[in-house]
């Protein structure tokens, strides 16, 4: 059906953006793109897709998330350079197009304004409006599409795709079949950790969070240094003789021990450094807003909030632009790395939410529980 040229342009778009929501698009990804070239170039030729604002938004959307070159467009501005209003009477193509500006490229600020008015909108819809539509708004206000996980993003949306009135079933039990297929085999690796190459990760990665309880919570400043010192000489004496039990080490790299340490130097001192010298230092070192519990002194909403002497909320904003910014930049780069690019979304969920109890049962769900 992606390859049937004589199909609406329209319709094939949102059959390609609902077989990647529903975490089908790994089989599909040469005709996704033959199809979306084929789309861009009847657009070349006059070939024009509807004038609505959802089938033009979901164009962009895909096309740059496929690597396709397109430009952000002034189509939906007046002369005066507003946003026009009507754009607000189509709920549906409204959340289209608050999804494409999150693959804004830096310098495109038709898309952040978009995003603004956009979210603004979407916020404020109130009446009677369809129950599924509702739920994807919420859900899109969330996290975007564009910073989700697609194997979560598919567990979720399998089930609300199941309730629209035009779904296609077809395509909605093949998705169930994928999902479940796919848990099988993870289900089917995590029986192989007992192996000796994943016993050796499991083990890695236990060490470097033990290392960062040891650094936050059991360490003296004087049995910190000792240990950073240690695993930057290698000298298992030191380590046998002068050290807490709990920072007796297999193996570790000096460079995070070090990260660790200047950590440790801001609790201690209960100093709080400035947001650039927190950046770089953060980037080895980066761990989860559980530290703030545990007596950590510094992290990028407190440097930011202490070094320009602005409010909490303040601060989040910064961050959050901060973090725009970065995705802006990234956005660009995708042309040429989409591969790995596309791995990024993983972090995003804790960026927005570190300690949301739903990031377990999100995992859970895809690894245990068939749909």
């Amino acid at each position: 059906m992606i390859g049937d040229e004589d199909i609406n342009p329209s319709t094939i778009l949102e059959l390609i953006d609902g077989i990647q929501r529903l975490g089908l698009s790994y089989h599909f990804e040469e005709d996704i793109r033959s199809a979306l070239n084929r789309i861009m170039f009847a657009q070349r030729t006059n070939v024009r897709l509807e004038k609505g604002i959802h089938a033009i938004a979901l164009y962009f959307r895909l096309c740059r998330q496929h690597g396709f070159e397109v430009s952000q467009g002034t189509k939906f501005k007046d002369h005066d350079g507003n946003f026009k209003q009507w754009l607000c009477e189509d709920v549906k193509g409204l959340l289209s197009l608050y999804e494409a500006p999150h693959l804004a490229f830096d310098g495109e600020n038709i898309l952040d304004e978009a995003k603004v008015f956009t979210t603004k909108h979407l916020k404020g819809i109130k009446g009677n409006i369809d129950t599924t539509l509702m739920q994807q708004i919420k859900h899109a206000l969330e996290l975007p599409f564009h910073y989700r996980m697609l194997r979560l993003e598919a567990s979720w949306y399998i089930q609300a795709y199941s309730e629209r009135r035009d779904a296609n079933h077809l395509l909605l039990e093949l998705s169930k079949l994928d999902f479940n297929m796919v848990q099988s085999k993870l289900q089917r690796e995590l029986q192989q950790m007992s192996s000796s190459c994943r016993k050796g990760l499991t083990k890695v990665t236990a060490l470097i969070t033990t290392i960062d309880d040891v650094y936050d919570v059991y360490g003296s400043l004087d049995e910190l240094e000792l240990f950073t010192a240690a695993v930057e000489r290698w000298d298992t004496n030191v380590v046998e003789t002068q050290l807490h039990e709990v920072m007796l080490p297999s193996s570790l790299q000096h460079y995070l021990c070090k990260a660790f340490l200047v950590e440790a130097k801001w609790c201690f001192n209960k100093e709080t450094p400035t947001f650039e010298a927190y950046l770089e230092n953060a980037w080895r070192s980066v761990s989860g807003v559980a530290k703030l519990e545990r007596g950590e002194s510094a992290n990028s909403i407190l440097c930011h909030m202490k070094e320009n002497g602005v409010s909490e909320q303040f601060a989040w904003k910064h961050i959050s632009n901060f973090i725009d910014e970065t995705w802006k930049k990234m956005n660009k780069d995708q042309h040429a790395i989409l591969s790995v690019a596309s791995v990024l979304p993983t972090a995003q969920p804790t960026t927005h939410h570190p300690t949301h109890p739903a990031h377990r049962s999100a995992a859970l769900t895809v690894a245990l529980s068939p749909i």
